[in-house]
């Protein structure tokens, strides 16, 4: 909430050279709420391009705008819990929270 692109993208840098977008089976991107570019010395750059240059052509599923995190809309994610994304589906089936 509140980042502008180029801050984005830096994040995403880090986990793309640290190996993290190789590692993982599924992603579920967030709300990105309030985030334009705010300075006039750098090229307009739109948060959606900068998710499609890191995620366009993954072999695994992305959701883009969950409603989770900061927006008028939360869904809580529990950590640890196993859980389904089905990208065909457009479904997320997520696992009991308290093992039973």
């Amino acid at each position: 909430m509140g980042e502008e692109p180029y801050k984005i993208d830096r994040y995403l840098a880090q986990l793309k050279q640290a190996g993290v977008l190789e590692q993982i089976n599924g992603l579920i991107i967030g709300e990105f709420i309030d985030c334009e570019e705010t300075s006039e010395d750098r090229n307009q750059v739109d948060v959606k391009e900068i998710l499609r240059d890191y995620f366009g052509n993954k072999s695994y599923p992305v959701v883009y705008n969950f409603p989770y995190g900061h927006g008028m809309r939360k869904f809580t994610m529990p950590l640890g819990v196993p859980a389904t994304l089905d990208n065909e589906a457009k479904t997320l089936t997520v696992g009991n929270p308290f093992g039973r």
